[in-house]
């Protein structure tokens, strides 16, 4: 099901919405100013199996966590919010959509779940302090058009399942990453630790750590 752009825009007498499972998009403004959006409380607004839309501010240096079910990260999520420094997502998201942390310029690590199929056009553009990606998925996940622009992939590291090195270094969409490592590598890395060093390996799946001196 897909629920189209501004299809309830104003609806001020409709309180209650009861959201399938089968729902798989909500488009712009659907809900906008209407009795049912305006009736909930701030932060994360969920639809069913949506991550809906943020409402109101991202406190700075915020980890957020996705809710357990949930299968969609809705279009422009939390685009532009540069409070948002971990966002955790649980192993049922399948589906990131376009724009959803689109100049987030303070999200420093993303681990991706194992469920994760595809991630929408410039989901990630603009995350310029992004210094490490996690993506537990087995298959590679489908990434549209220029999901980590204006990122700087290039000196990132990628961990990803040993089962599936092979296809990460070799699939066109995932290859750019500056190093692409299995999680449970046991190679020697140079890491660029961001100021403060917050989160810096969470959930890296590493076993040991040698800190160069200096």
């Amino acid at each position: 099901i897909d629920i189209g752009d501004n299809a309830f825009d104003g609806c001020n007498d409709i309180a209650n919405i009861s959201f399938p499972r089968t729902l798989i998009h909500i488009g712009f403004n659907s809900f906008n100013e209407s009795k049912w959006f305006n009736s909930q409380p701030e932060g994360i607004i969920y639809a069913g199996p949506v991550a809906y839309k943020y409402k109101g501010t991202v406190s700075p240096d915020s980890e957020i966590v996705i809710k357990d079910g949930t299968r969609i990260i809705s279009d422009s999520l939390f685009m532009d919010c540069s409070g948002l420094k971990t966002i955790i997502f649980p192993n049922s998201v399948i589906s990131i959509g376009h724009h959803a942390f689109y100049h987030c310029n303070n999200l420093m690590s993303v681990t991706l779940p194992q469920s994760l199929e595809e991630i929408g056009n410039y989901a990630f553009d603009g995350c310029s302090n992004i210094y490490k990606v996690i993506c537990n998925a087995l298959i590679c996940p489908v990434l549209k058009f220029n999901v980590f622009d204006n990122t700087i992939i290039h000196n990132t590291y990628l961990f990803v399942p040993a089962s599936s090195l092979m296809d990460y270094r070799s699939d066109e969409s995932w290859k750019d990453f500056g190093k692409i490592v299995s999680t449970d590598t046991k190679e020697e890395l140079e890491i660029r630790i961001p100021e403060g060093g917050f989160s810096t390996f969470y959930y890296s799946g590493f076993a040991d750590y040698i800190l160069p001196n200096g």
